[in-house]
């Protein structure tokens, strides 16, 4: 029989319930996760919270898809910063009957001056990946930037873009279309990088020339499982490059 917990909530696609509950159950009840997805209902939600008291490490993950999906929840505790005592009314995967409309939902820069200091970050890292960003103007990305440096102001921590992981064949292409000069120049999906140093990034994370680097030895099959998202191995890859030179 479900629980009374279950019944007031209703899954999402079983392949994203499954993903999300396996990856959440490998952290052994430190990670608390808002996660839901329902395509029908143009319903995307990751919210990822892991606290780990013994190391006195704290790890959060807000999804954002330019354009489509700007920061939100389903829980006004997330947005308030309120994170040790949240406690998810559904299981991972599913979402609240109750909720006809999300809790919240914040603009970009918003969410950097409100929520996340309250998690006194030691480094923010910030990426727009392959999502629409018309709505992003000159004005906006300055708006960001300026929020992610008061952000870390208070721990005077790293605020980190990391550009778009862009395979070898996706470049070829960037380049005859005019968007790119070279293979090996830095790409960001249209983010004008120099402009957000300029105002607040304090570091930037060549995640597109790593994964290009480990595509050369490794090839494109091993590297992406599609045009768009990384292998598990590339991901370690690039997750290790970015611990090594930006954290430890």
């Amino acid at each position: 029989m479900p629980t009374a917990k279950v019944r007031a909530c209703h899954p999402g696609e079983l392949n994203w319930l499954r993903y999300y509950s396996y990856t959440n159950a490998l952290f052994r009840g430190r990670e608390k996760c808002e996660c839901h997805r329902n395509s029908a209902r143009n319903l995307y939600t990751e919210n990822r919270i892991y606290i780990n008291a013994i190391t006195n490490t704290t790890l959060a993950y807000f999804q954002w898809f330019g354009d489509s999906h700007l920061p939100h929840g389903w829980d006004d505790k997330l947005f308030q910063g309120t994170f040790k005592s949240y406690q998810s009314s559904c299981p991972t995967g599913y979402l609240p009957n109750s909720n006809k409309d999300r809790a919240w939902k914040s603009s970009v820069a918003t969410f950097l001056r409100t929520t996340v200091p309250r998690l006194k970050p030691t480094h923010l890292f910030l990426q727009a990946g392959w999502w629409p960003l018309k709505r992003f103007d000159k004005n906006a990305w300055i708006e960001i930037a300026r929020a992610g440096s008061e952000a870390v102001s208070s721990t005077r921590g790293k605020f980190v873009w990391r550009t778009t992981p862009t395979s070898l064949s996706t470049m070829q292409n960037l380049i005859k279309k005019g968007k790119l000069k070279a293979v090996g120049e830095r790409y960001s999906h249209g983010v004008d990088v120099t402009l957000l140093l300029q105002n607040g990034v304090t570091h930037l994370h060549n995640s597109d020339c790593i994964i290009q680097y480990f595509e050369k030895r490794n090839g494109e099959s091993s590297t992406f499982v599609d045009k768009r998202h990384l292998s598990a191995r590339a991901n370690v890859a690039l997750a290790r490059d970015m611990m090594s030179e930006l954290i430890c």
